[in-house]
């Protein structure tokens, strides 16, 4: 079943996730897939959600051209817009 969940979150995005609480009001999720900086703080806003996972901030083309200092400033950047989302308990 966790395959299929992730697969819809990364097919639709947010949906599944909103959808998913009313049959299962005590799990948290941790959403990956098709999470990027535009879309991070919707997830992270949503009481559901205990956090999030992406890919966006290692882009291969950074690795392949050693460019470790923007995979840094990715990350931090992410880290940064994690931080100024209000959290639920």
């Amino acid at each position: 079943m966790t395959d299929a969940i992730t697969s819809a979150i990364e097919a639709v995005g947010i949906v599944p996730v909103v959808a998913l609480v009313g049959p299962y009001p005590d799990i948290r999720f941790v959403p990956t897939g098709g999470i990027g900086p535009e879309t991070l703080a919707s997830y992270l806003a949503l009481p559901s959600v205990a956090a999030c996972g992406g890919s966006w901030m290692v882009e291969p083309k950074s690795i392949n051209a050693g460019d470790f200092d923007a995979v840094e400033r990715i990350t931090a950047d992410a880290a940064r817009l994690a931080r100024i989302v209000p959290t639920t308990p």
